[in-house]
Order: structure tokens, then sequence, then C-alpha cells
């Protein structure tokens, strides 16, 4: 596949999953993770594959939070088939009440004509 269509899929990949999540959609937001992946939440917890990872992302929808995802960094290697990418990330209540702000940063690999989530690490900031 061609560098640029390939940076094209990571950008359309993003958007796709972005909006799957925003819509509380599970089983879409799953699919672009790969079975081995791993997530560090905000509290240091770790989910060490997609089924575990799929439980903590369905208890979030189920609290019916409002995220918002501002992108600070990305690095996109063709050579290799990763991709990094950095967040701002909030996660609120309505009415507030709840408010949890983090750092992300995820980390993509390029398999089988797909980018698919490998690692999402979350750091916790102070407001």
């Amino acid at each position: 596949m061609l560098s640029a269509a390939r940076v094209d899929l990571f950008d359309e990949t993003i958007r796709l999953r972005d909006e799957a999540f925003h819509a509380r959609d599970l089983e879409a937001t799953m699919g672009f993770y790969r079975e081995d992946a791993l997530e560090i939440d905000p509290s240091g917890a770790f989910h060490r594959d997609k089924a575990a990872i799929s439980a903590q992302i369905g208890m979030v929808f189920g609290l019916g939070l409002t995220a918002r995802f501002v992108e600070l960094a990305r690095t996109v290697d063709l050579d290799h088939g990763t991709a990094v990418l950095v967040l701002d990330s909030t996660f609120e209540s309505s009415p507030p009440g709840f408010r949890q702000h983090f750092l992300t940063a995820q980390t993509f690999t390029f398999d089988d004509g797909e980018w698919r989530l490998l690692l999402a690490a979350n750091t916790m900031l102070a407001d």
C-alpha cells in the first residue's frame, strides 16, 4: 500500500474510532483493538486483553460520561507499521460533579491492511 494511503487510513481509523466511542457503541469501538491489547487506565489498573478492555470501556459507557479528546501529538512510522497518538483526555458527568482529566498515549500497529490499537496508557493530570 502506498505510504500516503496508509497515513490516510490511520486518519480515517482515528475518526471512525472516535465516532464509535462518542456514540457509546462498544462493539464498534472494540473493533479498533487488537486481541492482545493492553490498557493502563488513569487509576493505574491494567486491563490485559481485548475482553478486559471491553469490560472497562463498557463500564465507562454505562456511566454516561461525556468524553473530550484533544490530539497533542502523533507519529506514524510507515517503515515499521506503528503509530503513536497522544491525547489530552477528559471525562465529565452531567450534571457536573465528576471530572477525570488525563493524558493518553496510544500505540497502534498496521497489520493485514488495518490499524489496530495495541496499547493505551493513561496518566492522571491535575487541573
